[in-house]
């Protein structure tokens, strides 16, 4: 197999994890930042909702681009032949 197969099955596998992540930990994430401030003084209207849409795009989106490079350089490291490397 090929290194840029292994960078691709490498990839698919980083952002399968960061999609079976999010999955479980969305729901928590939203509600641990739904919560009130620290001196617990309420959130308001717009702070909620761009804590939510914040926390959502980084569990669909950030989270799966990091977690793909992670996997395809795991992937490469791992099952690389290393031909590439001089």
């Amino acid at each position: 197999m090929g290194d840029p197969a292994i960078l691709v099955l490498g990839a698919a596998a980083g952002a399968l994890v960061a999609w079976l992540t999010s999955i479980s930990a969305l729901p928590t994430a939203l509600h641990m930042f739904g919560r009130s401030k620290g001196l617990g003084l309420p959130l308001s209207i717009e702070e909620k909702q761009m804590r939510e849409h914040l926390v959502r795009r980084l569990y669909t989106v950030v989270a799966p681009l990091v977690c793909g490079v992670g996997g395809a350089v795991f992937a490469l490291q791992m099952f690389g032949s290393g031909e590439w490397v001089r």
